[in-house]
């Protein structure tokens, strides 16, 4: 029997060695690598770092100087600045650095002993690395957390290795393990699936040390993200009826009233380390350093969370949807109405407080990605659906999950090269670049075209102008007339022979001694309407010196002949 057991458990070490290596196959053969993912709301989390261990400031004050490989030092100067604090606040929790500190150590130590060449300043390539690293571990921890609480429900061992690839590839767990990987979702995915384990454990075995792990997670869970401290509705899910529930809950007080209280010093001794990093920062532990930000509790999104093309969580990861329904039909045929309903009851109240948030849709994201932390509690959705008896709802999850992760790692390159648009996506947007990964369509959503007023002067630059693939079409000196000092605006207008692709022009404005006053870029197919490219653009402060045009056109794939060019000075709206 011994033997039987650790043969078992060298298949799931096997299946979860298996998932690292299909991670990092399809992350390196098929994904586009990301240098830097201490980014964004990233940067924020990973901030205390380098701020308390390196530069010995809590106050951020070395980002007026600092230079960095990968970092514009004039956009750093307005990082953590807020009118209602004399210094720097960071508002982010701290959680998310603690979980990161062994990497950051190892690759700090690392970096200052053996590649002295690199700067050991938290944010060159071994920490953007070391960063990496720490968010696939914790994604892989979380995935054992998944499969040994599936465990103590019996659900059969490949049926937890399906689920656990399906909540890694086919939702955007992915994205913020390996692209977004300073965020604090994966560390909460970890943290959560960890405390759901440890809570069914001791309800299970009644073994008292269960009781400090729990309150140790449930501390890491709510200094890295506080919000998440709902988990606990999810704890009536793991037993089987209220009655266990109210009885267990009883028995805690009753005989394990002493590890209850060492729990709850524990869980205070963890939440301090939040305090006392706000009081390090502003004077006082208590502070809300989200300034304007808060939850509108009058005003949930509560369905455009769930289904809009925005963000909608549904939308965004339909696995879960699919999983979702086949979780609750099974529970329903079988009469569990204790466990459907306690799980409805904590969904909902949860999706409720997130939907709530002013900023409903948590700005440029990858899906909801604040459903990412809550994957864990999702997962015992394949408790009715695994035990269910039914043989061929493995291979239905295995042909349905296939190509919904297809579908979501082709959204998530899409989501890099910034194809999606990430953060005000609609059904005209969606459909329109779905599934499509060319280069064409990154950034194209970020697109304004400036409203311009009445023309002041035209010229034709170009005519009939042949361009061949593999050409760069260059030239440097067209002439322009005087622009009057009333014109604000410029246009260009190209009228080409076909459908922009990927082509580009490049734009430069010259006084009469060819220095350049102006530089722009602009993609044909950004600007296309119909076989026309208009770009309207503010003209340079220096305009009245504007004496010729440079134009190059580049990226030519397919032959390309520019019909018409032609450069007009505007006058402004009013």
């Amino acid at each position: 029997m011994q033997f039987s057991t650790n043969k078992l458990n060298i298949s799931f070490f096997l299946r979860e060695l298996i998932i690292g290596l299909l991670l990092f196959f399809i992350y390196n053969n098929y994904m586009l690598k990301k240098e830097v993912v201490i980014n964004a709301d990233g940067r924020g989390y990973y901030e205390y770092l380098p701020a308390l261990f390196i530069y010995k400031d809590i106050h951020f004050r070395y980002l007026d100087t600092l230079e960095t490989d990968y970092y514009d030092a004039e956009l750093m100067k307005g990082f953590y600045v807020n009118p209602k604090f004399e210094n720097r606040v960071d508002k982010y929790f701290v959680g998310t650095s603690l979980l990161q500190s062994p990497f950051f150590a190892f690759e700090h130590i690392k970096t200052k002993v053996f590649h002295k060449e690199i700067r050991a300043d938290g944010f060159s390539y071994p920490y953007q690395k070391g960063i990496l690293y720490a968010a696939m571990f914790y994604l892989l921890l979380g995935l054992i957390f998944i499969r040994k609480l599936l465990e103590t429900y019996e659900v059969n061992g490949w049926h937890i290795f399906l689920m656990q690839l399906s909540i890694l590839f086919c939702t955007s767990l992915f994205t913020y393990t390996m692209y977004d990987s300073a965020y604090s979702h994966v560390y909460s995915f970890f943290l959560i699936s960890g405390f759901l384990l440890v809570v069914r454990k001791f309800f299970l075995t009644e073994k008292p040390y269960y009781i400090l792990g729990t309150f140790l997670f449930l501390g890491l869970i709510t200094i890295v993200r506080p919000v998440n401290i709902l988990v606990v509705l999810f704890i009536p899910m793991l037993t089987v009826s209220w009655k266990e529930f109210l009885l267990k809950f009883i028995q805690l007080f009753q005989k394990h009233w002493r590890f209850l209280l060492i729990g709850i010093v524990l869980f205070l001794a963890v939440l301090s380390i939040q305090f006392y990093i706000s009081y390090l920062q502003t004077g006082n532990p208590f502070n809300y350093n989200y300034g304007d930000e808060k939850f509108d509790f009058l005003h949930p999104h509560f369905l455009d969370f769930l289904f809009s093309y925005r963000k909608g969580f549904f939308l965004w990861s339909p696995w879960w949807l699919i999983t979702f329904l086949l979780g609750i039909f099974f529970w329903v045929k079988k009469k569990n109405y204790y466990h459907l309903v306690t799980f409805l009851i904590a969904f909902i109240i949860v999706t409720f407080v997130f939907s709530s948030w002013e900023s409903w849709a948590y700005g440029g994201s990858h899906g909801s990605r604040p459903m990412v932390d809550f994957y864990g509690a999702f997962a015992l959705l394949a408790v009715p659906i695994f035990t269910s008896g039914k043989k061929f709802i493995y291979w239905l999850f295995l042909v349905v999950s296939f190509p919904l992760a297809v579908i979501n790692l082709i959204q998530t390159v899409q989501y890099q090269k910034a194809i999606i648009y990430w953060d005000n996506m609609d059904k005209e947007k969606y459909w329109q670049i779905f599934l499509t990964t060319n280069d064409k369509y990154s950034w194209y959503f970020w697109r304004e075209q400036i409203e311009i007023g009445g023309q002041q002067s035209k010229v034709v630059l170009l005519e009939d102008v042949d361009i061949k693939p593999t050409d760069s079409y260059e030239i440097k000196d067209l002439e322009v007339t005087s622009i009057d000092s009333l014109s604000q605006f410029g246009q260009f207008v190209v009228v080409l022979d076909r459908e922009a692709d990927n082509e580009y022009m490049e734009l430069r404005m010259y006084d009469s001694l060819g220095n350049q006053l102006w530089y722009d870029l602009q993609r044909f197919f950004y600007r296309q309407e119909e076989n026309q490219v208009i770009y309207n653009f503010v003209l340079p402060e220096e305009k009245l010196q504007v004496k010729k045009i440079g134009i190059s056109i580049r990226n030519v794939r397919k032959p390309l002949k520019i019909k018409k060019a032609t450069f007009g000075t505007h006058y402004s709206l009013n």
